[in-house]
């Protein structure tokens, strides 16, 4: 699991964040666990929950404060080595005693956590940019105006950029060495992981439902980054080229073969979620890379 924090302007009191936290991934030998707390925003918090892991030895790799603390309330996310969930439901019970703790989340042990460093961010230990979304709407619009977009060459155009970004990202995941449980392919983990990535660099929510086993996928995404810059250009009609791009390029380069993707259902066409269509076919390496 990747965690991201998602800040929010106006959050209401009380409420805790869905956590995703900050950028460096880190992995290893070493398991990684997490603990987030919704804390009163009072000196001295801290340190006294910095005093409840000391006495019960916990090994903290990071502590971090991810959002400026709003209406009295604030948030501070610890990254804890070698803390298994037993360890996490003690720890759990012993800040929960503490007058100034208000909530807690737990996220069990991973081999790695996404965080924000400083000004920069790395994504899988590689420097990385924030596209926007205008900056999304740009580029298309910038296309349809040299072309239109159901110009063939733009469509083309887009979906080769798709296949840089799918490419690059099978190139950071492959890096990974996950721990693979018994029975759990490899291939398994690494679609796992691009679902998990794919979020985390806010190009949408997706989910993969494997159709036949290395062979045909159906890939649904809620707040596809570009179909949703392409909407704000008053587009009516598919409009996921540059996804469609990224997954063909993604599963080829992940099963050594071939691959079609197509969009069957778009918001910009009337539907509630966009979909698309994997196709793997004949076999161009026998082994998974």
């Amino acid at each position: 699991m990747i965690l991201r924090f998602v800040r929010v302007k106006e959050r209401s009191a009380g409420r805790m964040p869905d956590l995703y936290i900050d950028t460096i991934y880190e992995l290893g030998k070493y398991s990684y666990s997490a603990i987030v707390l919704r804390v009163r925003d009072q000196p001295g918090v801290l340190a006294k929950i910095l005093d409840v892991m000391a006495e019960r030895g916990i090994d903290i790799a990071k502590v971090n404060v991810p959002d400026i603390p709003q209406r009295g309330e604030a948030f501070i996310s610890i990254l804890m080595r070698n803390c298994n969930e037993e360890c996490l439901d003690e720890i759990e019970k012993k800040l929960r005693r503490l007058d100034t703790v208000l909530g807690i989340k737990k996220f069990v042990p991973q081999t790695g956590f996404l965080f924000i460093k400083y000004n920069s961010i790395k994504l899988l230990d590689q420097p990385s940019v924030i596209l926007t979304r205008n900056m999304v709407r740009s580029i298309i619009d910038i296309f349809i105006k040299h072309g239109g977009y159901a110009d063939l060459g733009t469509r083309n155009t887009l979906k080769m950029i798709g296949h840089g970004i799918g490419r690059q990202l099978y190139e950071c995941i492959s890096k990974i060495e996950a721990e693979v449980g018994e029975g759990i392919e490899e291939y398994k983990v690494a679609l796992n992981l691009l679902r998990d990535v794919y979020e985390s660099l806010g190009f949408g929510s997706m989910d993969i439902i494997e159709v036949t086993p290395m062979m045909r996928y159906t890939i649904r995404i809620r707040n596809n980054m570009e179909c949703n810059a392409a909407r704000d250009l008053h587009i009516i009609d598919f409009t996921g080229y540059i996804t469609r791009g990224i997954l063909e390029q993604f599963f080829a380069d992940l099963f050594g073969r071939r691959t079609v993707a197509k969009e069957t259902r778009c918001i910009n066409h009337g539907d509630e979620i966009d979909e698309f269509k994997v196709d793997v076919y004949e076999s161009t390496s026998m082994f998974l890379r």
